[in-house]
């Protein structure tokens, strides 16, 4: 469990990686609620003032949003606390939209994605909604419905890696971007992707 307080506002929304853990700070000053809201109502901007580069802005605010959920290092700046327990979960609170589900941040990449005519960007984008997916298939809970059966529990679990690793945009990945530097870097670093390819990938 973690709250604000611990974040030490060091958390930079807008760093752009491959995984998600080993969590780590990123930004020696760090963001505040202000100063986020400030720069991404700047890229709002941009998007109209300088609409060659739109693609890279969409990209960022969507990087943004997914920092600030609860798989980022800046989840504070959504909300005020943080557990374990928030990863794959139902959506419950109204803010859960974007903090649990990333459904605006997907949104984001999906028009960065169809904007870029770079298939390298594009291969990231995809690389990016294929992580937003993924946080939209729900853990199975240990709940009363297993307490008799753990076998029935165990094979909820192995359901729930499955559709992890039989990602759709795994798909579109390896399918149209396979030939990119981004792609063999992923394939590398990313154990669901490896665990795709192994599987999926003929």
């Amino acid at each position: 469990m973690g709250d604000y307080g611990d974040s030490i506002l060091t958390g930079s929304p807008f760093v752009d990686r491959l995984l998600d853990y080993p969590l780590t700070r990123d930004s020696v000053n760090g963001y505040d609620k202000l100063r986020f809201a400030v720069e991404m109502g700047e890229l709002e901007r941009k998007i109209k003032s300088d609409p060659s580069r739109a693609p890279v802005y969409y990209y960022r605010i969507g990087n943004g949003l997914y920092n600030a959920s609860t798989y980022g290092n800046s989840w504070y700046l959504i909300s005020y606390s943080w557990a374990s327990a928030d990863i794959g979960r139902k959506e419950k609170y109204y803010y859960d939209k974007d903090y649990t589900g990333l459904k605006t941040a997907q949104q984001y990449f999906t028009i960065a994605r169809r904007l870029s005519r770079n298939k390298e960007f594009k291969a990231r984008c995809t690389f990016m909604l294929a992580k937003c997916y993924q946080k939209q298939i729900l853990y199975p809970e240990y709940t009363s419905l297993f307490y008799n059966n753990y076998e029935k529990y165990e094979q909820a679990l192995a359901d729930y890696k499955t559709a992890n690793v039989n990602n759709l945009y795994f798909k579109e990945l390896t399918g149209l971007y396979s030939g990119t530097r981004f792609f063999a870097v992923a394939a590398g670093e990313c154990s669901y992707l490896k665990d795709f390819i192994r599987t999926y990938w003929r």
